[in-house]
């Protein structure tokens, strides 16, 4: 699969738009990231829970920080 890295997130896109300042569009974009950020640190809980990851890692920085990678591009 191809993937076009230099346009980077569509939804994260928005977020710099003038979408950010309606609040009916607002909601739906923070709440995807939210989800997102969620998603991914309960995978890395579960990965330290496997033994797979340290436990001395905090797994929402981490997550915070693999979505900002992501929605940045």
């Amino acid at each position: 699969m191809d993937v076009d890295t230099t346009r980077g997130c569509r939804l994260g896109r928005m977020t710099q738009e003038e979408v950010i300042s309606q609040e009916a569009l607002r909601h739906p974009i923070s709440s995807s990231f939210r989800s997102t950020k969620q998603e991914i640190s309960a995978a890395l809980e579960q990965a330290q829970r496997a033994g797979a990851l340290s436990e001395t890692i905090d797994t929402t920085d981490v997550a915070t920080t693999l979505v900002a990678i992501v929605q940045g591009g």
